[in-house]
């Protein structure tokens, strides 16, 4: 009995069903008992737990289970087990497997239950005699089959569904089958599906994931030169895409800057769910899954930000024919480059030229040079001095460290305004915490906390310990007793399905003593 092998793909809920089918004797507790030596469980569709108790079970490892016959691969590769706590809970049962994996933080309300392709389970039934269910339909937010292009069905796991009874039978087993004709749909399943395949056997690097995501952003024209997200065109553009895509999500789904930024921001530390990885990947690697490993990617073939630049040999050829005594005139014709590279090159190395040599004199020149050293704007240098304002950029360009000398001037300008403004606000309202420093002078705020942030933590007010909001129990009474009493047969209904028609967030049966009203009632219905 040992040995009933698993099937290609199968989700571990499915092969117990088939092991309780065809090898058990008795009650569905004897099998749980000889599975995973306790008299209940709870399968989850695609992170189950207690996995380690299966080891020897069909020939297989714990580890075989785990990689081959559940989602953890996915859930591992994009970050969501670099401590191995989602393993460990995985193999030995020691907590929720669901928590563990930061699927609730993600707020993706997905169908809970498990999926399943009507022909697919049809197909399997006539050929091995028992029903399926594929681990590769149990991907989060898939609605299609890529092999029979047909609508994916939910059966409802929980105390309302497939739970605890080890059975294929079921209200929605056999229900009419929908062809899909949006082939996007249907790619986009595909897609998945070999991301998973791809996957399994790769180790999680999120850093180099990161990368792979900006270059390719970067070859798409979504980034600047200097690393800067062009985020309302990425938004616009994705949105534009998954216009006409439907996905298995109870609520709405907008891709904003909320969905965006922590997965290409360099400074976000925020773990995906892998379902938001799954959405950028498809549009940004052009449904090519290799992408996630960076394998044969366009943006492979794109040079590096910091690559060296190659030095133009045109600069060697200037200085010797400078050196000859030719006219800048002679110079242009024979390199092609402008007269204003060819006076800069010259005078950057010290070379004296007749060039406009009357056009102003020296001493409109070291004016122009003493107001460029105090750091005056070049606007205000040509309009105190009487000369154009070319003339004041290229002196300024054409003098040795002089560009360098006069950037640093402007960032100890913004440095010394941000600190007087600061100052000055803390001053004018001593009653303000840091959120309203925040708030009302961001500009000055956001430089020192990007440049200085020891001259910003001595400026600012002491950290206050966050307050943790009330909740309004009085409110959330009067919703529940409306809610229920809405209802149609709550006084036929377990506490458990009650809750979950009512979506009561766990009050029912942990706070319930916070909620008189809807305690009252339940009694009254003879539920409590």
């Amino acid at each position: 009995m040992n040995y009933l092998a698993p099937l290609a793909n199968e989700s571990i809920f499915s092969w117990v069903v088939r092991y309780h089918l065809t090898c058990s004797v008795g009650h569905e507790k004897n099998t749980y008992q000889a599975l995973f030596q306790q008299p209940k469980i709870r399968l989850h569709p695609y992170l189950p737990h207690s996995i380690g108790y299966l080891a020897g079970h069909g020939g297989l490892t714990a580890q075989h289970w785990l990689i081959q016959h559940t989602l953890y691969p996915l859930f591992q590769f994009f970050g969501h087990d670099a401590e191995q706590k989602l393993l460990s809970v995985m193999l030995h049962g020691t907590g929720n497997p669901v928590i563990t994996a930061n699927i609730p933080h993600a707020r993706l309300n997905f169908s809970a239950g498990h999926r399943v392709c009507p022909l697919c389970l049809s197909e399997h039934r006539q050929i091995t005699g028992t029903p399926m269910f594929d681990i590769r339909h149990q991907i989060p937010g898939l609605v299609v089959c890529p092999i029979h292009h047909c609508l994916l069905v939910v059966l409802a796991s929980g105390d309302a569904g497939l739970d605890r009874r080890l059975t294929f039978h079921h209200a929605a087993m056999t229900p009419q089958v929908y062809r899909v004709e949006h082939q996007m749909s249907t790619d986009f399943a595909q897609f998945c599906w070999d991301t998973l395949a791809l996957i399994k056997n790769e180790p999680c690097d999120l850093a180099l994931l990161h990368t792979h995501y900006r270059h390719q952003l970067m070859h798409k024209g979504f980034m600047t030169r200097s690393g800067q997200i062009r985020m309302a065109m990425l938004v616009r553009a994705i949105s534009e895409y998954y216009q006409d895509m439907v996905f298995d999500l109870e609520s709405s789904f907008e891709f904003g800057e909320r969905f965006l930024g922590p997965l290409i921001r360099d400074k976000t530390r925020t773990l995906n769910h892998p379902f938001k990885h799954l959405i950028l990947g498809f549009w940004l690697f052009d449904h090519d899954h290799r992408g996630f490993l960076g394998q044969e990617s366009p943006f492979q073939l794109m040079p590096a930000f910091n690559a060296p630049v190659v030095v133009n040999d045109d600069r060697e050829r200037i200085l010797s024919l400078l050196s000859e005594d030719l006219s800048m005139s002679q110079i242009e014709t024979m390199t092609g480059r402008s007269r204003c590279y060819i006076r800069r090159i010259a005078e950057l190395e010290g070379i004296k030229h007749a060039t406009n040599a009357n056009a102003f004199s020296h001493r409109q020149r070291h004016w122009v040079l003493l107001l460029a050293y105090l750091g005056r704007h070049r606007h205000d240098i040509a309009r105190s001095v009487g000369v154009g304002v070319g003339y004041v950029e290229q002196l300024i360009s054409n003098t040795p460290g002089l560009v360098l000398w006069r950037q640093q001037l402007c960032a100890m300008r913004k440095h010394q305004a941000s600190v007087i403004e600061l100052l000055d606000a803390r001053q004018s309202h001593p009653d303000w915490r840091r959120k309203e420093l925040k708030a009302h002078h961001s500009r000055a705020f956001f430089h020192l906390y990007h440049h200085d942030r020891d001259c910003l933590e001595a400026i600012l007010p002491p950290a206050l310990k966050p307050l943790k909001q009330s909740k309004n129990w009085a409110v959330e009474d009067e919703r529940l007793v409306l809610a229920i009493t809405e209802l149609d047969g709550a006084a036929s209904m377990s506490l458990t399905v009650l809750a979950a028609k009512v979506r009561d967030k766990g009050h029912l049966i942990k706070r319930l003593d916070k909620l008189p009203l809807t305690k009252a009632l339940l009694v009254k219905l003879g539920v409590k």
